[in-house]
């Protein structure tokens, strides 16, 4: 499930996507969506930020982009009603939808419909250029940034390094901000598991000489 969960990410969402209007404003539609996305420096907040600019163009209707934690955040807040779409990783989505991941509490989160595929999503790990890591395994004993707690990379990184038998010390936190503690090397590396280009580690990459591998 790991494996075959971060190919593929959808957006999912607790209403059915409705045809596009003739009018504006038809009776029975809300008066606004809200989108779900993820943290700032992230893939899903710049998709995010251009989704909601064309639908709010296209509907006839009000739709922002909220800032969260990534998508376990993101299906608890369309079963709660608080949002009406949301990006999530199909992955994490199988998790919810049955209740196995631990962040669910062994609830089952059902209100959610899948409507599209976004993009593949590899596993990118990145270190300054003047490292000597070399290899996956070489971020044993490493600190090594994954992420928002409750985002793609920090829900799957662990299960991944445990299987690996990799044993790092992993942080979270908002990607700018371990994007930082690259540069100034107090991380060692980061994991991102999201779609490429990821604007976080352009600005990395731009400011920083850095290292991928994948």
């Amino acid at each position: 499930m790991l494996r075959h969960g971060v190919r593929i990410l959808y957006i999912v969402t607790a209403v059915l996507l409705w045809p596009k209007p003739a009018l504006p404003a038809e009776p029975y539609w809300p008066d606004s969506l809200i989108i779900g996305t993820a943290a700032p420096g992230g893939t899903y907040a710049a998709y995010g930020e251009r989704l909601a600019s064309i639908l709010t163009r296209e509907l006839g209707i009000p739709v922002s982009a909220r800032h969260t934690d990534g998508p376990n955040e993101n299906i608890a807040l369309l079963e709660a009603g608080e949002i009406q779409l949301a990006f999530v990783t199909l992955g994490v989505a199988l998790q919810a939808w049955n209740g196995t991941g631990a962040w669910t509490g062994g609830k089952p989160f059902r209100t959610m419909r899948a409507i599209f595929p976004m993009y593949d999503s590899p596993f990118q790990f990145v270190v300054p250029q003047a490292s000597d890591i070399q290899s996956v395994a070489q971020l044993s004993g490493k600190r090594v940034g994954v992420g928002p707690q409750g985002g793609t990379t920090s829900t799957y990184v662990p299960s991944l390094f445990r299987t690996l038998k990799i044993d790092a010390a992993l942080s979270t936190g908002d990607w700018l901000d371990l994007v930082s503690q690259v540069q100034a090397r107090s991380a060692d590396a980061l994991v991102v598991a999201a779609g490429a280009p990821f604007p976080s580690l352009l600005e990395l990459g731009r400011k920083a000489r850095c290292a991928s591998f994948r």
